[in-house]
């Protein structure tokens, strides 16, 4: 590097306007004008507050209960996350939480919220999300249609996800991702929404405080408030952090920047341990509402899902409701009533199901009825007879199952 002149010294101490012939960036930034730098810091000062609100404002103001997308598990409105090791099953866990949530179905032996989902994910594609979603769908004897109409899978493996870019002192921009991202959320107002995994959607330095604390403070909160969505974010806790229970990802930045984290981990903490063998599912900070205990997880080798013990209690209740419906259905057409799957027509359709179970005490919503009738055609419990064309004869469920065929893949065509 060749002498520094005295011209360039006094260059440094007393910036010129004219522009040094210099391909140095950092120099060039030197050389901007003054007025210019104290423009911006003025305008990023500029910024308007609210006013605080006083304590009778407070009292008087109406706000909506916190509630719980999966019961004690997802909390509404939201930034959280779920920690555990590469292939202890976040991803999987994620989906039978999103089919329960879109199918208002119980998942892990927890209640739901019925409403839209948006999975989003860099890690896996299309059929290997499909093959977890489709297998907890079928366990939970959820509704296509329901599921149809609320959950979204976005398989971005050959896109940047990025939403943000966050340098260590906590400024950050925005990723490619996040124009895309924030439409999406937009025509999906009240979502969850699954991100997995972290490393996907955001750069920064997780082990300083800053940066986890403007991602999930600064970037992902406003639109959980904006758009009414929840959002659950897929991490990788480091070796030290589950060697010493702390159990999540990087910095404590990444703990103390959220109001509910979720962990999953082996439930023998040996370091011999099955890797297949059962889950510890739950809470491993919240700070404010109810904590339960951790769920314990196993792998249903034939379903190749994971499972609750309480599911086999929320399964066996689910049936029951089942085979009641079922049972009343046979009993108007016994009674010789047409029973219909829509509720358009001059039959009793799902709306009458469930009034005339309603009277006998048994209470059942529409949508139940609409389900079971679905899966009476899908387990051949039912047939259905389709109206012919120049008769009066409508459309109907019939007492003798339909002959099973080549074409009966999706028995809900025919019972439209």
């Amino acid at each position: 590097m060749g002498r520094v002149t005295d011209d360039e010294i006094l260059q440094e101490k007393f910036p010129q306007r004219e522009p040094w012939d210099t391909d140095d960036e950092a120099q060039a930034e030197a050389d901007a004008e003054p007025d210019e730098i104290d423009e911006a810091v003025e305008a990023k000062q500029r910024q308007t507050y609210p006013e605080p609100l006083t304590y009778g404002e407070l009292l008087t103001a109406e706000f909506p209960p916190k509630r719980y997308l999966v019961e004690n598990l997802i909390v509404e409105g939201i930034p959280q996350t779920l920690d555990g090791d590469g292939g202890i099953g976040k991803s999987l866990t994620a989906e039978g939480l999103s089919v329960g949530r879109a199918s208002g179905q119980p998942i892990f032996g927890k209640a739901t919220i019925g409403g839209p989902v948006l999975f989003v994910t860099h890690e896996d594609d299309y059929p290997d999300v499909m093959s977890g979603l489709k297998a907890y769908a079928d366990y939970l004897g959820a509704d296509p249609d329901i599921l149809s109409s609320n959950l979204q899978v976005w398989s971005l493996q050959e896109h940047d996800i990025t939403l943000a870019a966050v340098k260590d002192d906590g400024s950050w921009t925005k990723g490619p991702f996040y124009a895309t991202f924030e439409k999406k959320l937009k025509a999906n107002r009240g979502a969850f929404v699954v991100l997995d995994c972290r490393s996907d959607v955001v750069q920064m330095n997780e082990f300083l405080r800053e940066p986890p604390n403007t991602f999930y403070k600064t970037v992902l909160t406003p639109l959980c408030k904006r758009y009414g969505v929840s959002i659950l974010v897929l991490c990788h806790p480091s070796k030290a952090s589950m060697s010493d229970g702390s159990w999540y990802s990087g910095g404590t930045g990444n703990k103390s920047a959220l109001r509910n984290k979720l962990v999953m981990k082996l439930a023998d903490p040996k370091p011999n341990a099955d890797p297949l063998g059962p889950r510890l599912f739950g809470v491993l900070k919240r700070n404010k509402g109810k904590r339960d205990g951790m769920t314990v997880l196993t792998f249903d080798e034939k379903r190749e899902i994971f499972v609750a013990g309480d599911d086999a209690a929320v399964r066996t209740k689910s049936d029951a409701l089942h085979a009641v419906i079922v049972s009343e259905i046979r009993a108007m057409l016994q009674a010789g009533l047409v029973v219909q799957q829509g509720s358009t027509g001059h039959g009793q359709g799902p709306k009458d199901v469930a009034a005339a179970l309603a009277r006998k005490g048994i209470a059942v919503d529409e949508r139940e009825v609409r389900a079971s009738m679905k899966r009476a055609l899908r387990e051949h419990e039912l047939g259905y007879r389709e109206r012919i064309a120049g008769s009066r004869v409508p459309a109907s469920f019939t007492l003798e199952p339909n002959p099973i065929s080549d074409d009966d893949d999706n028995p809900d065509d025919w019972a439209e």
